[in-house]
């Protein structure tokens, strides 16, 4: 095969790229940062005048797919979970809302709750700083305190070493870093495949200068 019918060939599988290089269904969603399997210390107020948040660091190139968090429903909690994804500051603090995310209490019937944010089209870099919040429109009043929802930290757990823990009171506004304290999550990615074009090209580059070889 001489280089004329190579180039033809690379440009033929170009047109048909449907039938050559994965597409986005084919990319894979993996475990990023898991930092969850731990046994639980306390937990901290979600409700209508607190926010509490977790930064987090991203240690796989890809699309933000599904947000598992450790979450206490009190019996009475009615109203939606709310969770958000922000992007910080250098101090940690939150800058502007990336996506936003519900469930309803009676769609909350465990432990670890599942949040599947793959739509909000989220790509970080390996190295990429966000942040996970929780809130919810429960009023914070009474002795129970029963229908709010609480978000675990664990107990003698290393640190999270890629983020830490933030409680905002009563707002996003006034919002202060819980030293020794990280909120229980654990985050996946959806890997991003490499685009056909790129595949084909190379195969093409690699073809070619075999040809090249041959023909010297």
């Amino acid at each position: 095969m001489n280089i004329k019918q190579i180039i033809k060939t690379i440009c033929i599988c170009i047109s048909a790229l449907g039938f050559f290089v994965p597409s986005s269904s084919s990319a894979l969603i993996i475990l990023d940062q898991d930092y969850i399997d731990y046994a639980i210390a306390g937990s901290s107020t979600v409700a209508n005048d607190r926010t509490q948040y977790q930064t987090v660091t991203t240690g796989v190139t890809g699309i933000l797919a599904n947000i598992d968090v450790s979450v206490m429903k009190r019996p009475d909690a009615f109203e939606d979970l709310l969770l958000g994804v922000w992007s910080t500051n250098v101090s940690g603090l939150l800058e502007s809302q990336l996506a936003s995310f519900s469930i309803s209490a009676e769609n909350i019937s465990t432990d670890i709750v599942n949040f599947d944010v793959l739509s909000a089209n989220l790509l970080f870099s390996a190295g990429d700083i966000f942040a996970i919040s929780l809130n919810s429109d429960a009023i914070n009043v009474g002795t129970s305190f029963s229908e709010r929802y609480e978000w675990r930290y664990p107990s003698n757990a290393p640190d999270y070493e890629g983020g830490q823990a933030f409680t905002c009171i009563p707002d996003i506004s006034n919002c202060f870093a819980q030293f020794g304290k990280d909120y229980l999550f654990r985050t996946y990615v959806q890997t991003v495949p490499i685009p056909a074009t790129i595949w084909l090209i190379g195969l093409g580059i690699g073809l070619i200068s075999v040809a090249r070889r041959k023909k010297s």
